[in-house]
């Protein structure tokens, strides 16, 4: 009989879990969606060197483009909303991009160089959202959702809100200054975070008072 070292069995036991943890990981995820605020490239040179757009993170002051270089904003030669708007949408919505008017949920990709031309950005979008308002706000921007949570007394902590671009979340009981039913994919408000006494039997409420408030564009049709 050949004796095993006593170490043997444990270096087994963790190569195997090792090879186990390794063949169960799931693949890797998509990079998630951020949101950006876009302006039009007006400089005059041939494109792709300008036109296009500068995008830049929503409640950032630098934003990651492509090539993961961090930048005060990015520039991007298009934006494709082909997945989520029809041309005629997004032709009309590009006259908004003004003063935050549009924001643009997405993932910027690179387009390969070619021609001798450098490779560009471009803003690959899964949400389109539009201001209900053209007053312009610089509060932070959240995104609100309905929870579903209901109660028998106030306040009720029925929305979530999440800092855009970042892990930040809050329960809130009222969301100030929007009377109206919070869409399923939630909306975007500008706005800070109030403690709000005696908001009910319960106790004190938190409520976030918007004073701008984007909705999700629907694709026409």
């Amino acid at each position: 009989m050949v004796a095993r070292r006593p170490g043997s069995a444990i270096l087994v036991a963790i190569l195997a879990l090792v090879l186990g943890l390794a063949a169960g990981a799931p693949a890797g995820r998509p990079a998630p969606s951020i949101v950006y605020r876009l302006r039009p490239d007006p400089r005059l040179c041939p494109s792709p060197l300008c036109g296009g757009y500068f995008a830049s993170e929503v409640n950032r002051t630098r934003t990651t483009c492509a090539d993961g270089t961090a930048r005060p904003a990015c520039h991007a030669l298009e934006i494709d909303t082909s997945r989520v708007l029809l041309p005629a949408q997004w032709a009309q919505l590009q006259r908004r991009l003004t003063f935050d008017q549009v924001l643009v949920a997405g993932t910027l990709t690179t387009v390969p160089a070619q021609n001798g031309l450098p490779a560009e950005d471009r803003l690959v979008a899964s949400t389109v959202w539009r201001s209900t308002t053209t007053a312009p706000s610089a509060k932070p921007i959240w995104l609100v959702v309905d929870t579903g949570v209901r109660c028998v007394a106030n306040p009720c902590f029925s929305l979530r809100a999440t800092l855009v671009n970042s892990s930040r979340t809050a329960k809130l009981s009222a969301l100030r200054g929007w009377n109206r039913a919070i869409p399923r994919r939630g909306l975007l408000a500008a706005g800070t975070i109030v403690g709000v006494p005696n908001a009910g039997p319960v106790g004190t409420g938190r409520e976030l008072a918007a004073s701008r408030v984007w909705l999700p564009v629907i694709p026409a049709g």
